[in-house]
This record gives structure tokens, sequence and C-alpha cells, in this order.
């Protein structure tokens, strides 16, 4: 049984869909974090965007994998475009034991983030723009 699972997908005039699944195992947000990076890249985003991305991937996905069963699955989607990347992560309702929820640093990170729970499973929304900074 593998690990992970990566694929993508771009219907004709549509965003560049990238998505990765992984088995509830801390040990792989690691390639959560590396696969967030690189469709923010892909996206245009700049460096200080890129780092905000691979970090709210990165927690969203740690939350849903605590507590979860080793078999239970955590997928992340990302659209990739010209204006930006937005991202869907999706896993096991999990919990936090820290007073600073995981998905409280998403919503500071991106404000236009959202979250819902819905048959045991937790989603979390977010967008990063396209955009370099001025040289």
């Amino acid at each position: 049984m593998s690990a992970t699972r990566v694929g993508a997908t771009r219907p004709e005039g549509a965003r560049a869909a990238l998505e990765l699944e992984l088995v509830a195992d801390p040990a792989l947000l690691a390639a959560a974090r590396l696969f967030a990076a690189a469709a923010a890249r892909a996206a245009g985003c700049d460096d200080d965007a890129v780092e905000d991305v691979r970090l709210a991937v990165s927690e969203a996905c740690a939350r849903s994998m605590r507590g979860a069963a080793g078999h239970e699955r955590v997928s992340v989607e990302a659209r990739v475009g010209s204006d930006g990347v937005a991202f869907v992560v999706d896993g096991p309702i999990g919990s936090s034991e820290d007073p600073i929820d995981e998905l409280d640093l998403v919503a500071a990170l991106f404000p236009s983030s959202s979250s819902s729970e819905s048959d045991g499973r937790t989603t979390v929304r977010f967008a990063a723009p396209a955009g370099r900074p001025p040289v």
C-alpha cells in the first residue's frame, strides 16, 4: 500500500489541479509542506507567501492527523492559476491540545480562509495571490 498519491489534471481553460493524498501519519507532513511550496511557486507567489502557504498546509494537515487512525487519509488539493493558488485540505476531525488551535494560525495567515466540519471530516480552504514584490 502506498503512503502517498499525487495527481494532476488540467481541463482546458481551467486552473491546474494538483492533488496529494497522505495516510494520517505525522511523519509525512514534510511531503505536504513540499507539495504546498511547489504549488505556490508554480502559481508565482512571492517567497513570503510560499512560506505562509507551507505553514498553513502543514498546520491544517497536522490538526487532522492528531488522533486519526493510521488508515485514515488527509488530502491536499491545490488549484494553480495565473492569479494565485487555492488550497483545500481535507482530513479527519482532529483535536488541538494547544491553547492556540492550528486553524487559528491558518486564519491569521489567510484572513479569508474558511473551515468546516461534516461527516467526521474537517475541510480547510484558503488562497494565496500570485505576484512578486517589486525589485
